[in-house]
């Protein structure tokens, strides 16, 4: 079983070595920015601790713009702490421990922290083989975005918050 917890910086080299595995170079955020964000969006990135060890994680910023633009994965000076939408950055769970549920937990308790505080709806990108495991949260497929991360597509994916 996991628990699912506020990162912190004590947490800095697991969710580097995830991003990485998972993303690859010219799409992962980097190590020095992630160090950053632990600091700057405190209360929007969670991970999945299993007995210690970070075995996934889920990256949010606020913003008051619902709009995703590359330069959030850069560095955190677009997040604006009370912004009224979520922007999702990263989903990742360690390679061994996919398809354990452990990412729609991680989605499920950040979207609950969104709920809590009052905001509007969450946003994210992603590719195009995710869209349907999206939808299932409620998700609507936007189209592509304006994104060009990593020289790839992603498309947009929107959830208002009832409120």
């Amino acid at each position: 079983m996991y628990q699912i917890r506020r990162a912190t910086i004590d947490d800095l080299q697991e969710i580097s070595r995830i991003e990485m595995d998972n993303f690859g170079e010219g799409v992962a955020t980097s190590q020095d920015v992630f160090s950053q964000k632990l600091i700057q969006q405190k209360g929007h990135i969670f991970v999945a601790d299993k007995e210690g060890k970070v075995i996934g994680f889920i990256e949010g910023l606020s913003s008051y713009e619902a709009h995703l633009k590359d330069e959030m994965f850069l560095g955190t000076n677009l997040h604006k702490e009370g912004g009224p939408w979520e922007i999702l950055l990263s989903l990742v769970v360690d390679q061994n421990y996919q398809s354990q549920g452990i990412g729609r937990g991680l989605l499920n308790y950040q979207l609950a922290i969104c709920k809590e505080r009052g905001q509007e709806g969450v946003l994210l990108t992603c590719r195009d083989y995710l869209i349907d495991y999206y939808e299932h949260f409620g998700f609507e497929n936007q189209g592509l975005s304006d994104s060009r991360l990593g020289g790839l597509d992603w498309y947009k994916m929107l959830l208002k918050l009832s409120q």
